[in-house]
């Protein structure tokens, strides 16, 4: 006779050979089942349909002191997030501008230029002034120097190196009305060409570019008149006129402080 202490264990051994057997696939249906915890073989048949795993643990006795403990679920710990800190943008300094002074532009001093003469006719007086010369004509004749010399009465004009004639030319010198001065001068301004304009009523004149100016008393002067050929005589406003061609070559014959005589 088997003891109880000897059955469980060929419990185990048997379901241990079905499962086995099972797995082959030699396993019948109506296989007889493990005995029952009172000792005695229980006849039963297990269904084909059952799974291997459910009819082992049926046949294994149901002992009171295996309960399982339950093993609880973990909870999943929640890890903490740091909160972001705001980091306050770091200020760029900005560079303070540094003054550059101006570079000083140097401004070149204007050269002056004497002012266009406009010809004014002077007021007619019985007697015409006469201005006293800062060189003397007879000084001039005397040392071979260069001077004019202008007779109204003959309206002609000679330039004179010493007492040698070197230029002679007819001239159109003062109306009676516009008398021309007399006297001894020099030759204080000269100018290649300028505008010239004056008078009133039927005696205005409007002349520009009066070639070869040669200013010998305020604003008498010797120059070419182009708008008249009436040489030998009167017909100025006071100015003594001559030919351009020949005002051309006195004007580069003659320098400044050429004494000049204006007489009849």
């Amino acid at each position: 006779m088997r003891t109880k202490g000897t059955i469980p264990v060929l419990i185990v051994v048997f379901s241990l050979l079905v499962l086995l057997l099972s797995a082959c696939g030699e396993t019948k249906q109506g296989s007889i089942v493990p005995f029952a915890s009172g000792g005695e073989a229980a006849a039963a048949t297990i269904p084909d349909t059952q799974d291997p795993a459910e009819q082992i643990k049926a046949s294994l006795p149901q002992s009171p002191t295996a309960a399982v403990a339950a093993i609880p679920t973990p909870e999943p710990t929640l890890t903490p997030v740091p909160t972001a800190t705001p980091v306050p943008p770091t200020a760029t300094a900005i560079p303070t501008p540094t003054q550059v002074p101006p570079t000083a532009t140097a401004v070149p001093t204007p050269t002056r230029v004497p002012p266009t003469a406009t010809r004014v006719p002077p007021t007619p007086t019985k007697v015409p002034p006469t201005a006293t010369p800062t060189k003397s004509v007879t000084q001039a004749a005397a040392t071979g120097g260069k001077w004019i010399d202008v007779d109204l009465t003959t309206q002609k004009l000679v330039a004179y190196e010493g007492n040698k004639v070197v230029y002679t030319s007819l001239i159109s010198s003062g109306t009676a009305k516009y008398k021309t001065v007399t006297g001894n001068f020099n030759i204080y301004l000269k100018y290649v060409k300028q505008d010239m304009k004056g008078g009133e009523g039927k005696d205005a004149y409007d002349l520009p570019d009066v070639p070869y100016v040669m200013y010998f008393y305020q604003d008498y002067a010797i120059h070419g008149a182009y708008w008249h050929n009436n040489f030998g005589r009167v017909m100025s406003h006071g100015c003594v006129n001559t030919p351009t061609g020949f005002s051309k070559t006195l004007y580069n014959w003659a320098p400044m402080g050429t004494p000049v005589k204006v007489h009849y």
